[in-house]
């Protein structure tokens, strides 16, 4: 933490303090005083029973934020680069964990709400006791009984609730790869822009994947309540049904976790597995992009204004 970091914390503590010291003379001031003792510790022990491996200890530079949370849900930080979490390991946690998970992360991001809880239409059927398919398999060496070794593939939606909109493979790969996990499809940037209301997005394209089919995934936006998006601007893309697709309708995302018998696991395994061919893509030159509006009711038309705006750009 920097030491203007630590005196900010210090000047906040101390200004609190007072006003707790003052007030506490008065059966209103006691009242308050009691609240805020039941809010910092509730907070500092759900912060403890929900740790992530790949959170940062620049987190903590935020605990006034998160032991006094009252932002309005319909306000946006100011704009400014969002960190990208790195992928995890789900094959040994339960549900519980995983929803425990996704609070954590969803309460870090600009869409934060305490009351936030998994939507059970996306995340309710998640099965205990049974893998997770595999960043290696998914991007490499494709379905066999080892498919959910690796970290899981899903985790990279979970963890990272603000990309709405995210790419991915359709498909496990035709033929085996000599690859690694590296290869898979993971973003590299992202922003938001609170002037225009708009998330930028960046990936890059592993190259020896450029020729695969990719989709677009809406899992975070139909968890978070951007059900209908359409495609206002499209650039060196080409979509699999030319006729009837996202960039010529508005369309319902129907992204949902279920229990997946395609990766050759015995049991199956967890994976999105919605197939909306209206979303399947093929890159045909670098840099694409996609200018997306998304809206949480559905419009009357395309030209309706959007409730946020979310720009893909594939390098």
């Amino acid at each position: 933490m920097t030491p203007e970091a630590e005196l900010k914390k210090f000047l906040i503590f101390f200004t609190v303090l007072i006003c707790i010291c003052v007030g506490a003379q008065s059966d209103i001031g006691r009242d308050f005083l009691k609240n805020v003792q039941s809010e910092i510790f509730s907070n500092l022990f759900a912060e403890k029973e929900i740790t992530a491996d790949s959170e940062s200890e620049q987190d903590s530079e935020n605990w006034f934020n998160k032991i006094f949370e009252i932002k309005n849900t319909t306000q946006y930080w100011i704009s400014g680069n969002i960190k990208l979490n790195g992928l995890s390991n789900y094959n040994s946690s339960s549900k519980e964990q995983i929803y425990n998970f996704r609070k954590y992360y969803v309460h870090k991001t600009i869409f934060n709400d305490k009351n936030y809880v998994p939507n059970e239409d996306v995340f309710g059927g998640i099965k205990e006791n049974k893998k997770w398919v595999g960043v290696r398999a998914f991007s490499c060496v494709g379905p066999n009984t080892l498919a959910y070794q690796s970290m899981t593939k899903e985790s990279k939606f979970i963890n990272n609730p603000s990309i709405l909109v995210g790419i991915d493979y359709v498909y496990f790969p035709n033929e085996y790869m000599n690859c690694t996990e590296s290869d898979y499809l993971l973003p590299e940037h992202m922003n938001f822009s609170k002037d225009d209301k708009t998330f930028y997005l960046t990936y890059k394209v592993p190259e020896r994947q450029r020729e695969r089919l990719f989709k677009l995934v809406g899992l975070n936006a139909r968890d978070l309540g951007f059900k209908y998006g359409f495609c206002r601007k499209v650039n060196n893309i080409k979509f699999v049904n030319q006729m009837d697709n996202i960039s010529k309708n508005i369309y319902e995302f129907k992204d949902a976790i279920r229990l997946d018998a395609s990766c050759g696991v015995s049991g199956g395994c967890n994976n999105n597995i919605s197939y909306q061919e209206e979303l399947f893509f093929n890159l045909i030159s670098s840099p694409a992009t996609f200018e997306l509006k998304l809206w949480k009711e559905k419009p009357e038309n395309v030209f309706a204004k959007p409730d946020i705006n979310f720009t893909i750009t594939l390098e």
